[in-house]
């Protein structure tokens, strides 16, 4: 008695026989189901629907596709857990997981050795990063700086000259 139960519900009264496993399709009944459906008028299609999924799961196993398809849904599941991480749920894990990277990849410096401020400073400003809120000392708002001066002088001049009247 095998351990089991029989598929031959499955296959629609086809009978399953171990010695020459012929439980699949005929190549001729799979091309006249296929054109069958494919050329049934949209009533009669519902009719015909389940027939023509065992012909099209039969002809996926007989070429291969099975192995594209498991990588297909390898994935599609991928990118329906980045997207679902992305858009849902990093507001709620980026804590943690900053926690994490705090926690276990955090790069641990001897304790004789410190950075003093100017040599960070100095890293910094050879990596192009902002060290000061301050428009001057910024290279892209230098000209910003310079016309919000010169008009901080004119008002100065004129301040003065009214006080002296």
């Amino acid at each position: 008695m095998p351990l089991l139960p029989s598929n031959n519900k499955l296959h629609k009264g086809k009978v399953h026989d171990p010695k020459t496993s012929k439980d699949q399709l005929p190549q001729e009944e799979y091309n006249s189901v296929t054109a069958e459906y494919l050329s049934a008028p949209a009533i009669e299609k519902p009719s015909l629907q389940w027939k023509y999924y065992e012909a099209r799961m039969m002809d996926m196993a007989r070429q291969g596709c099975w192995l594209i398809f498991c990588i297909f849904l390898v994935f599609c599941v991928y990118y329906i857990l980045f997207w679902l991480f992305k858009l849902l749920l990093r507001p709620f894990l980026s804590p943690i997981l900053f926690a994490l990277h705090d926690c276990c990849c955090k790069k641990k410096l001897e304790e004789g050795e410190s950075a003093t401020w100017e040599a960070c400073l100095e890293e910094c400003r050879r990596k192009n990063v902002l060290t000061s809120y301050a428009l001057n000392q910024n290279d892209k708002y230098h000209a910003a700086a310079l016309a919000i001066a010169h008009g901080d002088d004119q008002v100065r001049k004129t301040d003065t000259k009214q006080a002296e009247l």
